[in-house]
């Protein structure tokens, strides 16, 4: 209930002088009496009703709109940020009384956005209101501006206020004036801040609601994340500062909101064209540089960049494209953009996927052979070992509401609801066809000579799908979330589009013919545990005859040195045999490679491709199949020797390192504070024995409380690898 009986009116001087009259000595002259009361009306009722002071409140205002970490809230003069769909609160004060008969005060918020149509329309851009007194709780509609007094002080100076925000309202920065009027008196009080509107995911009305607070800790509240590199067979999880309390990260996110895209931003769905800012149709890119090679000169190294604060601060300041990022950066970036905003957003990591920009199809795969059995890369679609794209948490009012909840987003796919790929509807907006086949393509295996070329295999496969797991340091295996209700490929019950159109082709031969198909021969491929740099490579190629007849088999295998997109580096080994395999029996065919073989043609991921190719004797068909690994660089943990750092004390960080291998020649340790940005330490050179483990110890001091994540680099001339610690720092005498 709200209280108001400290109001003043007209009569108050009057009641006041009535209670104390019988105190009063001396006054015995009705006219005397009369100009007292006169005067005290005046004295309340005279004059406009000046403001002397707004106070926005940021700290009650931050722990209810949950964004009391945002930088600008936290200085010495705070800026506002608050979250649609919820009231914020404001302290008034009056240079004097307010008299409710005869004062109304009223607020203007405004939003002034340049060179955009939705501005130009003025819909929603401005909106005025007044300030209601009532002593009756009113029901308040979220979808409307409302400002209610809850309190007014004894003396009538000091307001205390509700301001609705409703969850339709535009995200942007926002001012506002306060009006007060008093009879024929009119003031107006601009406030000289600005205050930031962001999505609201913890408002049901809004389009970026996200049902569970963990998820909401997770996706938008947490300023750090995981994105994975590698292949499904062995990745590593790498941690990304997103920044989004940083400053000057909001005026970066509203800056490509407003200066760069010109957009209309009251849904979520508007939003979702800030992809266009980092790519055009012509996926060149406007914010960063993602070049398709590990050639990083002219630019930075992708690994080197900590988090986005730099690329986004960087790209702000000189209003240029960043040198350079790969799709990682690209999406890792976007993550960032949509939790400055409020709505939930996680990167997300496919491996084994034909991505559709490097593949000349983006529905199908091509694996073009020659009749030896080699295959041709510069005519082949390549698979890369692994790509990254970001999900959105919001609802989808185009398509419905059972299309609500994870989005697809990346250059050129997206938005795509991954409820309709589950169902299997992919001719909802926008490019589920494209998304799907990106990551369940159609493989298809040509042999090719100078008269045709032949279809000889056509292969689905899925992707292995993963992002960070909520609240942990390991990864989730979302790959069931893409694939059909009953759990299968796409592939297993709805059929490919274009492959009718190669079935019908007069120009291409089309063995379908069972008794033309490779009959009775299966091959497999078996590789040992995860290597490390300088082990030996033994991979073992299974072939195996089911029928009564003994089979005479031509096998051919190759490795090669890839880059993370599949494209081939350099070849490392060759082999062709000629076997002969007794019926109902297995031939095992092995590749043995020495690290003198491999060293000096791995690329910085130390991916591989290894391919392995039968045919029969007298039989058209040809089995393939191709397996992508890596080596996997030594392994780095931090721990700390105290239990509890407290701040400008030194503290213990213990960096242990497992399977050094004896090939390294230069190694270079590098400790890096990844919040503020900051190298603590760096060794040039560490000595160690082979494998054997290493222990390095070194003293770091905190300036102040608060969280701390270190990254440790191990850098050699073969590449990097990264270990992590996360840690609070608590206040002296804590």
């Amino acid at each position: 209930m709200v209280k108001l009986t400290h109001a003043l009116t007209l009569d108050t001087p009057l009641k006041v002088f009535n209670q104390t009259k019988s105190k009063v000595e001396g006054i015995e002259s009705s006219i005397i009496i009369e100009k007292y009361i006169d005067e005290c009306k005046n004295k309340i009722a005279g004059g406009p009703l000046n403001i002397e002071s707004i106070d926005i409140n940021c700290k009650v205002n931050g722990i209810e709109h949950h964004t009391s970490l945002y930088d600008i809230m936290l200085k010495e003069n705070p800026v506002l940020v608050v979250r649609r769909g919820a009231p914020f609160r404001m302290v008034i004060k009056l240079e004097r009384p307010l008299i409710t008969a005869r004062d109304s005060i009223s607020f203007t918020f405004f939003v002034k956005v340049k060179d955009c149509e939705f501005a130009k329309n003025s819909n929603g851009m401005e909106q005025c209101f007044l300030l209601l007194y009532t002593s009756r709780i009113i029901p308040i509609k979220k979808t409307e501006w409302k400002s209610i007094c809850d309190y007014v002080s004894p003396d009538g100076k000091t307001l205390f206020i509700q301001v609705f925000v409703p969850s339709k309202c535009i995200v942007n920065k926002w001012k506002f004036c306060v009006h007060t009027r008093h009879e024929n008196h009119f003031v107006k009080y601009p406030y000289n801040d600005v205050m930031y509107v962001l999505f609201n995911a913890w408002c049901p009305d809004d389009d970026a609601y996200l049902p569970t607070e963990e998820e909401r800790e997770e996706y938008i509240l947490n300023d750090f994340g995981a994105y994975f590199t590698g292949t499904a067979r062995a990745f590593d999880l790498n941690r990304w500062y997103f920044a989004q309390y940083e400053p000057g990260m909001l005026d970066y996110v509203f800056y490509l909101l407003n200066d760069v895209l010109h957009l209309p931003h009251h849904d979520c769905w508007s939003i979702l064209s800030i992809v266009k800012a980092f790519s055009n149709e012509k996926t060149e890119s406007l914010i960063i540089d993602c070049p398709w090679t590990s050639n990083y000169r002219g630019g930075t190294n992708q690994m080197k960049w900590p988090g986005s604060k730099l690329l986004l601060g960087q790209f702000y300041k000189t209003k240029k494209p960043v040198n350079l990022g790969h799709c990682y950066v690209f999406n890792c970036l976007l993550v960032s953009v949509f939790r400055v905003l409020g709505i939930a957003a996680r990167p997300v990591t496919g491996f084994n996927v034909y991505n559709s920009i490097s593949t000349k199809n983006v529905l199908i795969a091509n694996k073009f052979i020659k009749d030896s059995g080699e295959t041709i890369p510069e005519m082949s679609d390549e698979l890369s070992c692994h790509c990254n794209w970001a999900e959105v948490f919001m609802k989808r009012q185009d398509i419905g509401h059972d299309y609500n909840g994870w989005q697809w987003i990346a250059r050129p796919e997206g938005p795509t609801s991954i409820a309709s790929l589950k169902k299997g509807e992919l001719e909802k907006p926008y490019s589920g066809l494209l998304s799907y086949f990106t990551l369940h393509p159609l493989i298809l295996i040509w042999v090719f000579s100078m008269d045709c070329q032949k279809l000889v295999q056509h292969i689905s496969q899925d992707a292995k799908i993963v992002t960070k797991r909520v609240g942990k340091w390991s990864d989730q295996d979302i790959s069931a979330d893409y694939l059909l209700d009953d759990g299968k490929g796409i592939n297993a019950s709805i059929p490919n589009p274009l492959l009718p159109l190669f079935e019908s082709s007069t120009e291409i031969s089309i063995y379908k013919n069972e008794e033309e198909q490779i009959q009775d021969i299966t091959g497999s491929i078996k590789m040992k545990d995860e290597k490390i740099i300088g082990d030996s490579i033994l991979i073992e190629c299974k072939t195996e005859n089911s029928g009564e007849c003994e089979k005479f088999v031509d096998v051919y295998a190759r490795l090669e040195t890839i880059l993370f997109t599949g494209k081939v580096y350099q070849v490392v080994m060759t082999k062709k045999e000629k076997i002969q395999v007794p019926p109902f029996e297995t031939h095992t065919f092995t590749v043995l490679v020495e690290k003198d073989e491999y060293l000096k043609k791995l690329t910085p991921e130390l991916l591989f491709k290894f391919v392995f190719s039968v045919t029969a004797e007298g039989q058209t068909g040809r089995l393939y199949e191709e397996v992508l690994f890596r080596l996997a660089h030594p392994k780095l943990f931090l721990r700390l020797k105290e239990n509890y750092p407290v701040v400008q004390q030194f503290h213990t960080v213990i960096v242990d390192f497992i399977n050094m291998p004896a090939t390294f020649k230069n190694t270079r340790l590098i400790l890096e504070e990844m919040i503020n940005n900051k190298n603590v330490l760096s060794f040039k050179k560490l000595s160690y024995a082979n494998k054997a483990p290493v222990h390095i110890s070194c003293s770091v001091r905190a300036t102040k409380p608060g969280k701390y994540m270190l990254k440790a680099t191990l850098a050699t001339e073969f590449g990097q690898s990264y270990g992590y610690l996360e840690y609070n720092v608590k206040d002296k005498g804590w």
